[in-house]
């Protein structure tokens, strides 16, 4: 079994097959913007590290998410947020984040905006306030390849689930995080449940984190349609659903 891997931006599509199991290490998907640049002892560059150690520091402490600003002036002031799946332990959180906010650096040496995502984490900056508004510029999404035995009533079924999780990641989960799962019917599948995910960053409102996820499932039908798993991954939010158990070992949704 194997995944594909799209990138949704402009016009690039980016291919990737990898395990059916992410290491946690190993970063999804980064996204550097190649426009504004910044040198490493200019004002930019160092308020920048200091809010990636504020991120990679109070992230873990604060139920997995943190976001940030400093600078002495707007020109030279960087916007960051970090959040863990909110399935993460503290253990993972803390390693993921330490990760992404070295990783990011190594791979955005000089950009002034940049994003790193993995399968336990988001890590996001840039010099403009993006805070409470819906990032739609990247989008990708991860497939598997395997095929549902009856892909329209699959597929119904993953709407439903993916509605009734929306709906509780955007208006009732204090953590914009919702994870549940569906029982499939006898003979359509080999396996017997649907699992999924749905999260938004916690800088949004209840209307943008169902703005973005309503967005994200819509892509559904185009990235995943009759597909026994898959994920829809953005700036502010993602989806995930599979017909296997996914999340951390001891997690209670």
């Amino acid at each position: 079994m194997s995944f594909r891997c799209f990138l949704a931006v402009a016009a690039a599509l980016l291919l990737f097959q990898g395990p059916l199991i992410h290491a946690a290490a190993v970063s999804l998907f980064h996204k550097c913007s190649n426009a504004a640049n910044f040198t490493a002892n200019g004002r930019y560059g160092v308020a920048l590290g200091s809010l990636l150690g504020h991120l990679r520091d109070q992230t873990p402490r604060n139920d997995g998410f943190a976001l940030g600003s400093l600078g002495s002036s707007l020109r030279d002031r960087p916007y960051g947020v970090a959040l863990c799946r909110g399935d993460a332990s503290v253990a993972d959180c803390r390693s993921c984040v330490g990760n992404a906010t070295a990783e990011i650096l190594r791979r955005c040496p000089s950009d002034k905006s940049a994003a790193i995502w993995y399968d336990r984490c988001t890590v996001r900056y840039s010099d403009s306030d993006f805070f409470g508004r819906v990032d739609d510029r990247v989008r990708f999404f991860l497939i598997n390849t395997a095929n549902a035995s009856d892909a329209a009533s699959f597929d119904g079924k993953l709407r439903e689930l993916m509605g009734r999780l929306a709906r509780e990641a955007a208006y009732v989960a204090p953590t914009m995080f919702a994870a549940g799962e569906m029982e499939l019917a006898a003979g359509e599948e080999e396996e017997k449940k649907l699992y999924g995910l749905v999260e938004c960053s916690r800088d949004l409102g209840s209307g943008e984190c169902k703005k973005c996820v309503g967005e994200a499932i819509g892509q559904l039908p185009r990235c995943c349609g009759g597909k026994v798993g898959g994920q829809v991954v953005g700036g502010s939010c993602r989806i995930r659903y599979e017909v296997y158990p996914f999340l951390a070992a001891g997690f209670k949704s």
